[in-house]
């Protein structure tokens, strides 16, 4: 980390904690019914909707054969439905199902009322939630990777 500024220092430290704090934790609790790709899928979906295999592919920087063999488990866990598009029959479009969206709802309560939990025996669950909220409106104005 050296000839970084405070800045730069700053930014890596949060994307280091945000992984080791919340996302391993996250994808732990999910760990017996999820791998980790499974439940980036979900999210994605959770968070986009209905998205093509490429899409998925795209943004998770995988191969489509990859993305074909998640998304096919996901399938045969019920946790997701594969519908044709409608101008485009070679589309094939992946939504997640109510199952899926119990199951991560479910989740995301328990997991994230820990975490508030947590941050109120520190005395900065405000704090804390004000700083999410304004990390998750910034983040998707970003765009993909570094700026050339």
């Amino acid at each position: 980390m050296e000839g970084l500024g405070a800045r730069e220092r700053a930014v890596f430290t949060f994307m280091v904690l945000t992984h080791e704090k919340l996302l391993k934790p996250y994808a732990d609790y999910f760990r017996e019914t999820l791998s980790p790709m499974q439940l980036n899928v979900l999210g994605l979906l959770g968070t986009y909707g209905t998205m093509t295999m490429t899409g998925l592919s795209e943004k998770l920087h995988t191969t489509r054969q990859q993305m074909t063999q998640i998304v096919t488990r996901l399938f045969e866990l019920e946790f997701v439905e594969r519908q044709p598009d409608e101008k485009d029959r070679r589309l094939i479009k992946i939504r997640m199902t109510e199952k899926a969206e119990a199951l991560l709802h479910e989740g995301a309560f328990r997991f994230v009322q820990d975490i508030l939990d947590r941050a109120e025996q520190l005395g900065d669950s405000e704090k804390l939630l004000e700083a999410m909220e304004t990390v998750s409106r910034i983040l998707p104005c970003l765009g993909e990777g570094p700026a050339g």
